[in-house]
């Protein structure tokens, strides 16, 4: 459906929002998967395989897991820093995350808005590189949420690869020239989005492939019969005019002009199928 509709734009989806439902006042919770971290990962799995499709080098939809992570709240949400315990962030407020990346293999993760225990969470390196890509081995591009609070080379040196909406790059710029800030960094986080932007396009290119082989052999399978019951009647009629002699010579002609034609197309039909190795049973 997404594709039917959207084909020829981006196909990076802003979800699922997952989210620990901890507190009826949070404005989201109508989002999320409930308040159990392992329920949410299974939830969030099967929701990123069937957005995603099985295959992970083509991709059907990218999915984006949100909001990374200890979001829980709307008031002052880009302001606001979640204090927590190392064992309560592993086993709470990470565990669904870790559950779907090691199950789902999602493509795209966003970094939250908030910060954890004083960082940012979009330039928290230990977050979004150590545990994220090293202990989990996520592979994919890492975006903020929209507009954040949180310096744009840093968020990059962290492991954040896009700015959204559409970041400081000028601001990029004067960090590199600084030293404050690596050109392999830069490059490193440009890979990714590369990365993310051919694995959606060569997938889209193989679906059309698809589809367009599928509506081939649609059209044999209804063309087929009916260039048969032409030839055929045209031979017929042919046949019956010269053995009735009631035909003139100009009109004999016409009418073995038309068979051959017709006899032609159906040769190109069958040659059509066999190069395609679209044969109906």
């Amino acid at each position: 459906e997404a594709r039917a509709k959207n084909d020829r734009y981006n196909l990076s989806y802003w979800s699922p929002t997952i989210n620990m439902a901890r507190d009826p006042r949070w404005g989201r919770n109508e989002e999320s998967m409930g308040e159990d971290p392992y329920l949410t990962g299974q939830l969030g799995a099967a929701f990123v395989n069937g957005m995603q499709g099985n295959d992970t080098t083509y991709l059907k939809t990218i999915a984006t897991l949100k909001h990374f992570a200890a979001n829980n709240k709307e008031t002052n949400r880009k302001d606001s820093d979640s204090r927590v315990s190392e064992r309560a962030l592993r086993e709470i407020y990470l565990k669904q995350f870790e559950i779907i990346v090691k199950e789902a293999h999602p493509y795209t993760i966003m970094s939250s808005y908030n910060l954890i225990n004083g960082i940012h969470a979009s330039e928290n390196k230990e977050l979004l590189t150590g545990i994220l890509r090293d202990e989990w081995g996520f592979d994919g591009m890492v975006t903020t949420d929209w507009w954040t609070f949180g310096e744009h080379y840093r968020e990059t040196k962290a492991g954040n690869d896009i700015k959204m909406a559409a970041g400081y790059p000028e601001r990029i710029k004067e960090a590199y020239e600084k030293g404050f800030i690596t050109e392999g960094e830069i490059r490193l986080s440009a890979r990714r989005i590369l990365n993310m932007i051919l694995k959606f396009y060569t997938g889209a290119k193989k679906m059309m492939d698809e589809r367009k082989r599928s509506l081939r052999k649609e059209i044999v399978r209804l063309a087929l019969p009916i260039a048969l019951q032409q030839f055929m009647t045209a031979l017929v009629g042919a046949c019956d005019a010269i053995m009735l002699g009631k035909l003139s010579q100009d009109a004999m002609s016409a009418v073995s002009l038309a068979t051959q034609v017709t006899f032609v197309f159906n040769l190109f039909m069958f040659a059509f199928m066999a190069g395609e190795n679209m044969f109906v049973a």
